[in-house]
């Protein structure tokens, strides 16, 4: 199949060329992102997102936890609006709301900035353009430079997002003295290494695709299991397949899996395990593989490193030769799920670039996001 034939397809492939480009303009970016951390005592941070966006906190959540030891969480928007908000022990001064935006018009994240502006509690947010609605009502706004997402389905922007807060994070936490020289070089030679590589990766997924579409397309279900801040890859690959494809497909942590959705699996099931070669349940993760694969599970697929026994032996596993670093792996375990997703949605004679009138319909009506 030819790439450049599809809208979704090739936003996917250019994801590398967004990612060159927030490192090209790295110096404005973190000039915006650290001096929040440098001239304020951010304690609390909350993320917040919709779809994607609030996929993608998941991920942003652990870096803020684990390069800067501040106390974060994520939430979908609209419930912490509606049902949560700020913890009052906490200043004002001590508080950083966080909007990891797509379009930048979805309600839930705008109207909680407002309502973060309201208290005197300092706003980030980040998105496709500078004048967008939430871009309005932050005190720090980030450009991904990715522009208009043109297929419905978004790629482009959620792995920017993705490079984006991996990128500032890291550099920050360098910046404060929380990473040696040594380690965030080492962290940055990864980050190059996922820009190098992102075009043999795309094709690597393409292949396997290719090899195993008519499992994918007869599958009664797809479950996509992993852990850590790849639970935020898990969670996103089943989005992107629901919504490419209009079936069902599920997103699970590790451990949650095993506490009762594994009862519902079923042998003409597909279950990929997403498996960092240096994280932290690694080998719990292959233990299970081997173990469903023993009664009888036939359609299981291991997402790993080549540099992995396992892995490697396995034929029908995507081998890839992954960066190390499990912090950094997410970025690129997820474009497996976004060119299943849009070969899917091609083989199904669905459009990669529109949404169903139906579905079109529903969200107008509730009227999901503001209108520019």
């Amino acid at each position: 199949m030819n790439k450049i034939k599809d809208t979704m397809l090739n936003n996917i492939y250019s994801e590398s060329y967004y990612f060159k480009k927030i490192l090209e303009h790295k110096d404005e970016i973190l000039n915006k992102f650290i001096p929040i951390f440098k001239d304020n005592d951010i304690r609390r941070i909350y993320l917040l997102g919709h779809g994607s966006t609030h996929y993608s906190t998941i991920a942003i959540k652990y870096l803020f936890t684990r390069f800067l030891g501040i106390d974060t969480s994520h939430d979908i928007a609209t419930i912490f609006n509606h049902y949560e908000g700020f913890n009052e022990k906490y200043s004002k001064d001590n508080i950083l709301l966080v909007c990891p935006a797509a379009t930048g018009r979805t309600k839930g994240p705008v109207l909680a900035a407002r309502k973060a502006r309201k208290k005197g509690i300092l706003v980030l947010g980040s998105g496709e353009y500078d004048d967008n609605v939430l871009a309005k009502e932050c005190d720090v706004f980030i450009n991904k430079l990715t522009g208009d997402e043109n297929a419905y389905v978004d790629t482009k922007g959620h792995s920017a997002t993705l490079f984006l807060y991996a990128l500032c994070i890291i550099s920050t936490a360098y910046e404060l003295g929380r990473l040696c020289k040594e380690e965030y070089e080492g962290y940055m030679e990864e980050l190059e290494q996922i820009i190098e590589t992102h075009e043999s990766l795309c094709d690597t997924c393409m292949s396997w695709y290719d090899g195993h579409k008519d499992n994918l397309m007869n599958a009664r279900m797809i479950r996509i299991v992993s852990y850590g801040i790849n639970y935020a890859t898990s969670m996103e690959a089943s989005l992107k397949i629901s919504e490419s494809t209009q079936r069902d497909a599920i997103g699970y942590d590790l451990e949650q899996y095993l506490h009762g959705p594994n009862m519902s699996s079923k042998p003409e099931d597909v279950i990929f395990y997403v498996n960092p070669q240096n994280g932290i349940e690694h080998d719990r993760l292959n233990l299970t593989y081997k173990l469903m694969k023993n009664e009888g599970f036939h359609q299981l697929y291991l997402v790993g490193s080549s540099k992995d026994d396992l892995v490697k032996n396995e034929k029908d596993s995507l081998k890839f030769e992954f960066v190390d670093n499990e912090f950094l792996t997410y970025i690129q375990f997820v474009v497996l799920f976004q060119v299943v997703a849009a070969r899917m949605a091609i083989d199904l004679n669905l459009p990669t670039t529109s949404q169903a009138e139906a579905f079109v319909n529903v969200t107008s009506v509730l009227e999901t996001a503001f209108k520019e």
